[in-house]
């Protein structure tokens, strides 16, 4: 779920032009912290775990590529709209693996 907040206050943050709002990398968010501790102990052994730690990387890579683009451009960011339109086309397909997988870590863990 925090995701979702996190991706929209990314598509806000384009929309307003802020070149203030804070976006943690994947290893602060909550869910990063998570995976490394509790995650780890509990689902580790799953080989969709394993393969979760990219997918989740590459979906805080493109927010903050995202935010990096509005923070370096003095435009209204349409010299930047490609580039932030391909960065949030990533970050949706890398959020749908994420939920696929998180679904098959669990079914993997309720069988092992």
């Amino acid at each position: 779920m925090n995701h979702a907040i996190f991706k929209s206050n990314a598509y806000s943050a384009v929309y307003v032009n802020d070149k203030e709002t804070e976006f943690q990398d994947h290893k602060r968010c909550s869910f990063g912290e998570w995976y490394e501790k509790d995650g780890e102990k509990i689902f580790g052994n799953t080989q969709s775990f394993k393969t979760i730690y990219e997918t989740h990387k590459n979906f805080h890579t493109c927010i903050l590529e995202i935010i990096n683009l509005i923070r370096s451009t003095s435009s209204n960011l349409l010299e930047e709209k490609e580039r932030i339109i391909e960065a949030f086309h990533t970050v949706e397909k890398e959020s749908k693996v994420l939920f696929v997988s998180l679904d098959t870590m669990i079914a993997e863990k309720s069988v092992g």
